[in-house]
């Protein structure tokens, strides 16, 4: 037995164990570093991802914010040049009573660029339809509604919040 794991020995090289052991630790250092880098590259993309959508959440509230502004405004025009239509009408009818030719304005806008704006509050008649639009959410047509999410679904007899676009809802 011992002639034979001599002979064994003296055939092969004994540096050949040897630099297989010294191949493999480098080969699992090299393999470390490059799982290494790949980590660290995938955490900085995950942060600029994340960069990323912060700023995109915010523009698109600020572009919520900036057309519930709009709405508001074109609201309130609206309301301000019909009831100044409705007024100048009431003044014509009464004036070509009295025989005197009394000019008009020939449109609304014109009536809204002329007059002072109103520091009265509007009172805008309460919708009883609402139709759902892209980016609504049901809590939010609830809120912009005075209504809360509960009884929102319960007028329309939802089980969940799911809305989807084209939808009408009931608001009373």
């Amino acid at each position: 037995m011992e002639e034979e794991y001599s002979r064994r020995k003296q055939q092969r090289p004994a540096s050949t164990s040897k630099s297989i052991v010294v191949i493999v630790i480098l080969l699992l250092l090299i393999n470390t570093l490059i799982l290494g880098v790949l980590l660290f590259l995938n955490v900085q993309a995950t942060s600029k991802h994340e960069e990323q959508l912060n700023s995109i959440e915010e523009q698109v509230s600020q572009l919520d914010k900036a057309q519930v502004t709009n709405n508001t405004e074109q609201n309130v025009l609206a309301s301000e040049s019909s009831s100044q239509v409705s007024t100048t009408d009431e003044s014509s009818s009464s004036t070509e009573s009295s025989s005197e030719v009394v000019q008009t304005p020939a449109s609304s806008s014109e009536v809204v660029t002329q007059t002072e704006p109103s520091t009265e509050p509007v009172q805008t008649p309460a919708a009883t339809t609402y139709t759902v639009q892209a980016g609504d959410t049901l809590s939010v047509i609830a809120e912009k509604n005075k209504l809360s999410l509960q009884d929102l679904m319960t007028k329309n007899n939802l089980s969940d919040s799911t809305v989807y676009i084209g939808q009408v809802l009931s608001l009373q």
